[in-house]
């Protein structure tokens, strides 16, 4: 696994995909109800986290969708960022 210099898309996606905003971190604490972003096709920005460690990746058999989920290497990147705790996601 890579170093990655993490863009404000990269970190966005990851965002999305935990739905972590402002208003759900409670003393400085977030524990994520989701993990993934689905699309159809494969997105350059997810395929760069897959390879950094920070996401796994399946692609689906119908429609041709493509399910990116954070890993916890990835959730304590958004930590440290963020300088909050992110549970541990599963």
């Amino acid at each position: 696994m890579s170093k990655l210099k993490l863009t404000s898309q990269h970190i966005g996606k990851m965002r999305h995909a935990i739905g972590l905003v402002g208003e759900d971190i409670k003393r400085d604490k977030y524990t994520p109800y989701r993990n993934h972003f689905v699309i159809t096709g494969q997105d350059s920005d997810w395929e760069e986290l897959v390879v950094a460690g920070y996401a796994t990746k399946r692609a689906f058999d119908t429609g041709g969708q493509t399910a990116y989920y954070v890993t916890n290497e990835g959730a304590k990147s958004l930590s440290d960022l963020y300088d909050i705790i992110i549970s541990p996601l599963t």
